[in-house]
């Protein structure tokens, strides 16, 4: 019975750890957050409110105020904007992302800046999401 249960307890261990995977893999650079969806994911929900579940799982750390038109991101794993910089969002999701209104380069490959702020900008599974400290 005690080895029954010690087998039970393993199992439940590892389905546990299993479970707490990581569902984005995010590299922070000088003047870069870099969020890859690497996992299944609820295509319902926004960047925002996905990045709150990663900062609640402690993958990322990041500041924001409520502003008009939506949640304005003030800093990102100690990367704080200036009050002559902003947080830019870039994308490859090329169905919500325009190449008119600017475009930055990661591991040579172009992103478009998003047409949406990041609480309307719905995640894809393997989609590339890059925050950028722009100055005005």
């Amino acid at each position: 019975m005690k080895k029954i249960f010690v087998a039970l307890l393993v199992v439940l261990l590892l389905f546990t750890v299993g479970c707490q995977r990581k569902m984005a893999k995010v590299d922070t650079l000088e003047e870069k957050v870099v969020i890859t969806i690497t996992g299944d994911v609820n295509e319902d929900i926004s960047l925002f409110d996905y990045m709150l579940q990663m900062k609640e799982n402690g993958e990322i750390e990041f500041t924001y105020s409520n502003g008009q038109f939506g949640a304005y991101i003030l800093s990102i794993n100690d990367i704080t904007a200036k009050t002559t910089e902003f947080w830019g969002l870039y994308t490859d999701d090329e169905e919500f992302s325009s190449i008119e209104w600017g475009q930055v380069e990661y591991k040579e490959k172009i992103y478009a800046s998003s047409s949406l702020g990041c609480e309307g900008l719905k995640v894809k599974k393997g989609k590339t999401y890059i925050w950028v400290l722009t100055k005005v």
